[in-house]
């Protein structure tokens, strides 16, 4: 992978920035030469100025874990893993279609999007003609999609079918109960599993998938994802030691399909534990 840096910054933060790996591995790449900069072998602490070229040759085993759920002719379903984008990455960082296509699946490409910080279940489609109909099939809302989040306090319906309108200012979605111009219609059911130290474990099921979806209309009710900064809060997050918002993609259930590239998926489940902070996994999960 090849970068061209843009500020000042040591090579060891720039690769921890560039590539969602521990810092042994990004240590490993650079003891074993595997990183240049300036077509010259790289010294782990050297300083960057902007305009310098760096490049990383990243051996397959160096690559983030990705479990492939299944691998069909058209299609890959795959486990995110939390704390990597999926794609166009405006630094140039590497994304999960990154790692596909050095794992050998070159021709892969998302048919939807999750945020850097949710792992879970993911369709990845392997040609044109297979892209278009998971679009299609996505926009139909007959691909069930299924979340697991933990939330701050607890909505006042234990379990609820909620619609609402989402518009997007200043980087932000914003909730609206009554449509206007630029707001997109939303639908979100919930169902809470738990309740336990001022937190909520809840399922999700998106009808819609509108960008931080689950995160604002959560935020809205007053139920903020815990470790949700941007929509939550902070303090809170803060005494919980959660820096990243607890939303993980359950799974995908596919409706039944006898013909076309979505055939190989007709009436498929796939599922992925939540990885989330070891005190909320014996908080929720362990009895």
């Amino acid at each position: 992978m090849k970068w061209t840096v843009c500020d000042g910054v040591t090579l060891r933060a720039f690769l921890a920035r560039q590539l969602p790996l521990p810092e042994y591995r990004i240590k490993a790449l650079m003891e074993k030469g595997l990183v240049r900069v300036d077509e010259t072998p790289a010294r782990k602490d050297q300083p960057l100025q902007p305009g310098m070229a760096v490049e990383a040759r990243l051996p397959r085993s160096f690559l983030p874990k990705v479990p492939v759920l299944f691998e069909g002719q058209d299609y890959l379903v795959v486990e995110k893993p939390r704390g990597i984008e999926v794609c166009d990455s405006e630094t140039g960082a590497l994304t999960m279609e990154d790692t596909l296509h050095l794992m050998g699946y070159e021709n892969a490409v998302p048919c939807h999007r999750l945020d850097t910080h949710t792992g879970g279940v993911m369709l990845f489609a392997r040609g044109k003609q297979a892209e278009s109909a998971a679009r299609i099939l996505f926009s139909s809302h007959e691909l069930r999609k299924k979340y697991l989040a933990v939330c701050i306090g607890t909505p006042k319906n234990p379990s609820a079918d909620v619609k609402a309108y989402l518009i997007r200012q200043g980087g932000k979605s914003i909730i609206l109960q009554h449509s206007r111009p630029g707001a997109l219609p939303i639908e979100t059911r919930y169902q809470i599993l738990s309740r336990k130290e001022g937190l909520s474990f809840a399922e999700i099921e998106l009808v819609t998938g509108r960008t931080h979806q689950i995160r604002a209309h959560f935020a809205s009710w007053g139920c903020p994802l815990l470790g949700d900064d941007l929509y939550g809060q902070r303090e809170f997050n803060r005494i919980w030691k959660v820096r990243y918002p607890c939303l993980w993609a359950e799974s995908l259930t596919f409706p039944n399909h006898s013909e076309g590239p979505l055939a190989e998926l007709s009436g498929l489940t796939f599922s992925s534990s939540p990885q989330f902070p070891e005190k909320l996994r014996t908080l929720f999960f362990e009895q």
